[in-house]
């Protein structure tokens, strides 16, 4: 996401959470520039959104396939629950201060072009959102820019081949938002959707490790990262149908 990595001198303003230009920039650049391909993304909560937008926007010009862990398709729904659940209260704490550290930033390059006052009442995401990233980035208003970012009402238009798994006990992105959209009739969209894996957290089999990894015991081993097993799995069989006849791969 743009800014995350303290590159905030090279632009004017921040991400939102849809915001899909810079990942065609980056495709243009490094991608189709080069003649590479196949393409294969792959997003993670908001990269997640971020991807499939990308998918139902550009279809299979911008990408073979597509995969998105945990991702936040409903931004409004996970606004509110970031902001109301007591229990996610110490990481929407945290987040927020981070979005106003990036804004400060920022503005220490470009004095002004904020006002700091503003910045320093805000408590809430939606509250950020509102101040900041919905103005700066042109929508009408908070609920505008949820509304025209998210991505649950393009789902239904992604046509390649598309894996989204999410767990039904994420509690910082609801399930909801995904389950109540167009993704689950798609048959492009492959969904595995678990009880269990909190918010990017399904760890599975702990596995074997030839050097480094945790010390247990006389054995060294590394967690099982189960999503991004499939997702490399899901990924990998796209490529490979690509690569055999390019254009022909159908929904499972």
């Amino acid at each position: 996401m743009r800014g995350a990595s303290g590159t905030e001198h090279l632009s004017d303003r921040g991400y939102h959470a849809g915001l899909v230009d810079d990942v065609r920039a980056t495709l243009a650049t490094l991608v189709r520039g080069r003649g590479l391909g196949p393409v294969l993304l792959a997003g993670f909560s908001l990269g997640g959104n971020v991807v499939l937008r990308l998918a139902a926007l550009d279809g299979p010009e911008v990408a073979a396939g597509v995969a998105a862990i945990s991702p936040s398709v409903d931004l409004g729904l996970c606004s509110r629950a970031l902001d109301d659940d007591p229990a996610l209260s110490l990481y929407r704490d945290s987040f927020v201060r981070s979005l106003k550290a990036s804004v400060r930033r920022r503005a220490s390059h470009r004095p002004g072009c904020v006002d700091l006052e503003v910045l320093q009442a805000v408590r809430t995401l939606r509250e950020f959102d509102a101040g900041f990233t919905a103005t700066s980035h042109g929508f009408a208003d908070v609920d505008d820019y949820y509304r025209k970012a998210s991505s649950a009402p393009l789902l239904g238009d992604i046509a390649l081949p598309t894996l989204v798994i999410h767990a039904r006990d994420d509690r910082l992105v609801p399930v909801e938002g995904l389950l109540n959209s167009a993704a689950p009739g798609n048959p492009w969209i492959r969904l595995s959707i678990t009880e269990r894996g909190g918010h990017c957290a399904f760890i599975g089999r702990s596995v074997p490790w030839p050097a480094g990894g945790r010390a247990t015991g006389s054995a060294a081993v590394l967690p099982g990262f189960w999503a991004e097993e499939r997702l490399i799995a899901f990924l990998g069989e796209v490529a490979l149908e690509h690569a055999s006849a390019p254009g022909t791969f159908v929904p499972a």
